[in-house]
């Protein structure tokens, strides 16, 4: 009777606890395990992802050699050339970005930011080989872009010509680095002071307005607009009634 009584306890309990939204404890528990091994499986990447950066840095160095550090860094040489550096930092970025939680939250943050890394790594490997003059030979023996940049170059190169490609591609770099390491406010800022010791040494017009008097304008016109259209409103409200 008594082992009777405990079952129909805990069966009202669990019963209790479905009705209410809640999962039984079983799953609970789970669900915190998985939460743990999820957590430890990232800080596990972000670990191995800045080993692997650290050890391709000192093979590209040549400060050491091996049967495996070798054969990968001619690898690297071959198909990314001098963005071979780059894409080290970007793979010990990622590791360090993996054993911060809050990027690991927002997994659309999480992905933009490996989109935004990539594109800045392809560029600049476009680059390289656009500026070494596209030639396979140099790619070949791990110079300019490598492989990955030439190919990429002679595909830009039968779009637009080799200097017009060169300007787009670093503006659009330099627009990938701003909006990946988020320096709007540095440039902001830059700017600002830039235009203002311009002014001070009569280089350019004082009418020219820094980028924090341009949102201020934008946002007193704004709310000169809004508060014109109300009197309009309420005019044609009283013209109404009367």
């Amino acid at each position: 009777m008594k082992q009777d009584k405990e079952k129909n306890i805990s069966n009202e309990n669990i019963s209790s606890d479905e009705k209410l939204g809640g999962t039984p404890s079983k799953l609970k528990s789970f669900f915190t395990y998985f939460e743990k091994v999820g957590s430890l499986s990232w800080d596990f990447f972000g670990i191995f992802c800045i080993a692997i950066s650290a050890i391709s840095l000192i093979g590209l160095l040549g400060l050491t050699k091996g049967s495996l550090i070798t054969p990968w860094s001619l690898f690297l040489k071959k198909w990314f050339g001098a963005g071979s550096f780059i894409a080290i930092f970007i793979l010990g970025l990622i590791g360090i970005l993996s054993l911060r939680k809050k990027f690991l939250v927002d997994s659309v943050k999480w992905i933009w930011k490996i989109i935004l890394f990539e594109g800045i790594l392809f560029s600049l490997t476009t680059l390289f080989s656009l500026s070494g003059g596209r030639s396979l030979e140099r790619a070949e023996n791990g110079l300019d872009g490598g492989l990955i940049g030439w190919g990429i170059a002679e595909i830009v190169h039968k779009i637009l010509p080799d200097v017009l490609s060169i300007l787009f591609l670093s503006i659009f770099c330099l627009f990938l680095v701003i909006i990946s390491f988020e320096l709007k406010g540095h440039v902001k800022n830059i700017y600002n002071y830039g235009l203002n010791w311009l002014k001070t040494r009569d280089i350019i017009p004082n009418h020219i307005n820094s980028v924090d008097e341009n949102l201020n304008i934008k946002e007193t016109d704004k709310f000169n607009n809004v508060n014109a259209t109300e009197v309009t409103d309420r005019t044609q409200k009283t013209g109404d009634i009367l």
